[in-house]
């Protein structure tokens, strides 16, 4: 889909279970935290800022990638593989003389990660690992002359 179109496809993938195990591959949207509005664990999904939506949720775009999961018991122990990248995108302002350089990554073949889950009925918790690219961008100024030239948007490697 191109960028700010609602009429794109957000979610397209083949889903294989086979009792405590499943496998999905495609373009899916993952929610990798747990909480309400906005997960500091969520790693993987990216998001279109521009979608004026009632929902959060509703902003996550679907990522190329393989996730496989077990389920024992309480347990649930997903991880995801992304050999392509997508960026989050933002609306940045547009100010008279300047342009934004943006580099965003096509290949990501090192990028994902797992978790782990335990929903009871008194409560539940989880502890995730994620590697890849990071989804939002992130801004770098050229510190001689931060006023002058074009601001570059990167995606750096971060393990979190």
């Amino acid at each position: 889909g191109v960028a700010g179109d609602d009429s794109a496809v957000r979610e397209a993938f083949f889903n294989y279970k086979n009792g405590p195990l499943q496998v999905r591959f495609g373009e899916q949207v993952i929610s990798w935290g747990r909480v309400d509005v906005v997960s500091p664990t969520d790693n993987v999904s990216a998001k279109n800022y521009r979608r004026l939506v009632p929902s959060d949720a509703e902003q996550n775009l679907g990522v190329p990638s393989a996730r496989p999961s077990a389920t024992l018991q309480h347990f649930t122990l997903p991880a995801v593989w992304e050999p392509l990248f997508r960026a989050t995108e933002i609306p940045l302002p547009s100010v008279a003389g300047i342009r934004y350089d943006e580099h965003v990554p096509q290949r990501t073949l090192n990028s994902g990660g797992f978790k782990m889950n335990e929903v009871g009925e008194t409560g539940s918790w989880s502890a995730s690992f994620f590697r890849g690219r990071v989804k939002r961008p992130k801004l770098a100024v050229n510190s001689e002359h931060p006023l002058q030239g074009t601001p570059k948007l990167n995606h750096p490697q971060a393990s979190i």
